[in-house]
């Protein structure tokens, strides 16, 4: 199907019956109201352009600027027709459904998939080196000259800290609700 989006491109296209006739030229686009994608368009034909039918883009074939649709030309002309520009009913898209011999009353689900951005606030931790200098007394003078020998030298520590890992995962989140096959 073709969406709002794309509908531009569809003004002016060939339409192509199934024997490969040309039939006439997309003249106006409707869009599904639920889905937002074009289900029809009208089409002009006949001489110099005067004849117009909706024709539905259900089964239809768009490539390079021409549509290709499973109806013959005689089953487009002779579809009901209706003012331009105005937006179907209900009963008349049924009453085109039923010419174009498609089945009617059909509900379509749809999945999208929608990706979006989320900040997550996380807490975490590292490590600090801080020298700390104390004074000492006599007595620990007296113990740790004899023990400790200073050198002039470095010493190495490694520090460590915690950092966020981000990933996803595809788990189920709701239930639609309808009765699954056993």
């Amino acid at each position: 199907m073709v969406n709002a989006d794309q509908a531009q491109q569809l003004f002016g296209a060939q339409i192509v019956d199934a024997d490969g006739e040309s039939v006439g030229r997309v003249k106006d686009v409707y869009l599904n109201d639920r889905t937002g994608e074009v289900s029809w368009v009208a089409v002009t034909t006949g001489w110099f352009g005067h004849g117009e039918s909706l024709l539905p883009l259900e089964r239809a074939d768009t490539n390079n600027g021409q549509i290709r649709v499973p109806f013959d030309k005689s089953t487009i002309k002779n579809a009901p027709r209706y003012e331009s520009g105005v937006p179907l009913t209900p009963q008349d898209e049924d009453a085109l459904y039923r010419h174009y011999d498609l089945p009617t009353g059909r509900d379509r689900l749809r999945k999208h998939e929608i990706t979006e951005q989320q900040t997550f606030t996380v807490p975490v931790s590292h490590e600090v080196a801080r020298l700390e200098r104390e004074p000492i007394d006599d007595r620990d003078r007296e113990k740790m000259s004899s023990v400790v020998e200073l050198k002039e030298e470095e010493i190495e520590i490694v520090l460590h800290a915690e950092r966020p890992v981000v990933s996803t995962e595809n788990v189920p989140m709701e239930r639609d609700g309808a009765p699954h096959p056993n």
